[in-house]
């Protein structure tokens, strides 16, 4: 048992010795080396003054459909002011605004999974394009209900990776050309965990310094193309 721990105690500072000296290698898949910066190297922080200085605004929010909505990565709200929320496990949900422009009412209008739904935006259609973790960039139409996959793979013909995957689709924006913008934040594909929703923190962990690359899907060609390839 002595030995043992000499052992351990021996590897430990190979370990410790080689992460400050030379940076700490992550397994397969992640990418990239963890690298040890030196004090004198560190930025100074700013002075907190300004806008940056402490406040106490937070405190005076109200909480929306605490405890009724999980894992929501963000919010829309349309034309006609309804409020709109994907949440982690595929559902979507509405909120219409009462007479105080305040919402408390939630309600399930359309189910986009089996998958995670995150970033998303309306196009001037006001249907409702959802970036997916697993199946890339989707659109839900409004008036329909109807879910439909815009790009799940780069196009054969595009300059970067053609007809490479679509994996872990993160946000997305739409130029006035209708052109949309998306990024995506690993090449790992994303997959369900033991508690019934899509795992994109385990991805991105295992990913670490890697970024995945930027598509972007022209509605009018239906090209789907890279923008920016994946880079570490």
């Amino acid at each position: 048992m002595r030995s043992l721990r000499w052992i351990f105690a021996v590897i430990a500072v190979c370990v410790s010795y080689r992460a400050r000296h030379f940076g700490l290698s992550m397994p397969y898949p992640s990418f990239g080396t963890v690298q040890t910066i030196p004090q004198h190297k560190l930025p100074t922080p700013s002075e907190l003054v300004g806008q940056y200085a402490p406040n106490e605004i937070l405190k005076g929010v109200t909480k929306l459909f605490e405890g009724r909505l999980q894992g929501a990565e963000s919010a829309q709200v349309c034309k006609s002011g309804t409020l709109w929320l994907p949440d982690k496990y595929g559902n979507v949900f509405t909120s219409e605004p009462d007479s105080k422009r305040t919402y408390k009412d939630l309600q399930k209008v359309a189910y986009v999974g089996p998958s995670r739904p995150l970033g998303h935006v309306f196009d001037a259609n006001d249907n409702l394009v959802i970036c997916d973790a697993s199946k890339g960039l989707v659109m839900l139409e409004q008036a329909t209900g109807k879910v439909v996959i815009l790009a799940s793979q780069v196009s054969d013909d595009s300059p970067l990776d053609p007809g490479s995957v679509i994996n872990y689709a993160n946000d997305a924006d739409i130029a006035k050309d209708g052109t949309i913008y998306f990024t995506t934040s690993s090449d790992i594909p994303v997959v369900p965990n033991a508690f019934g929703f899509w795992d994109t923190y385990a991805t991105f962990t295992a990913t670490m310094l890697k970024v995945g690359p930027s598509p972007m899907y022209n509605e009018k060609t239906e090209q789907k193309r890279l923008c920016l390839a994946a880079s570490t």
